[in-house]
């Protein structure tokens, strides 16, 4: 029963930190930053994503017409969702492609920064929906924020050990 016992692969682990998906993710990410920004004077120009302050948050959904709100939601549902899926896969790529983690601790950061994202996009809807923006915004904001850190603060360094490493300096100190 020797075909019982094959080795388990972790194909999407792999398909993962392909070449060609990091790259499509990465031209997916540019994408969603080209539609924010087309966007940006139809929402009337901020939005809830660029404020970490209950306070501050409150003013912008206190100053959305009904249009403007219509389509902050429209913008919030659709392009703020996608935008997360692709810069969390995207950097989870980059994380197991050169990350010394092996495997599903190297994606972490860019997962809890993705979750948090989609937190706040909830109370992003709760807010334009009600009114009132939910007391937990700005803790989601600054979690995501953190996570997103933390992930480019690890490629970052993941990076200068490749480049060490690879250039002999590491042996020679």
């Amino acid at each position: 029963m020797a075909w019982a016992k094959k080795e388990r692969r972790q194909v999407p682990m792999d398909a993962l930190q392909n070449t060609l998906t990091i790259a499509s993710f990465g031209v997916a990410c540019i994408g969603c930053v080209v539609g924010f920004v087309l966007c940006r004077g139809a929402v009337g120009g901020k939005y809830l994503d660029q404020v970490c302050s209950l306070k501050k948050a409150q003013e912008i959904v206190d100053g959305l017409s009904q249009g403007q709100a219509k389509k902050h939601l429209l913008v919030t549902c659709c392009l703020d969702t996608a935008f997360p899926v692709c810069y969390g896969l995207f950097l989870a790529g980059l994380a197991l492609r050169v990350s010394p983690l092996h495997g599903v601790p190297s994606v972490l950061p860019a997962l809890f920064a993705v979750l948090s994202d989609f937190c706040e996009n909830a109370t992003h809807v709760l807010a334009i929906k009600s009114g009132k923006v939910p007391r937990l915004k700005p803790l989601f904001s600054i979690l995501k924020c953190i996570f997103l850190s933390v992930a480019l603060w690890l490629l970052l360094l993941s990076f200068l050990g490749i480049t060490f490493c690879s250039t002999g300096l590491a042996t020679t100190l």
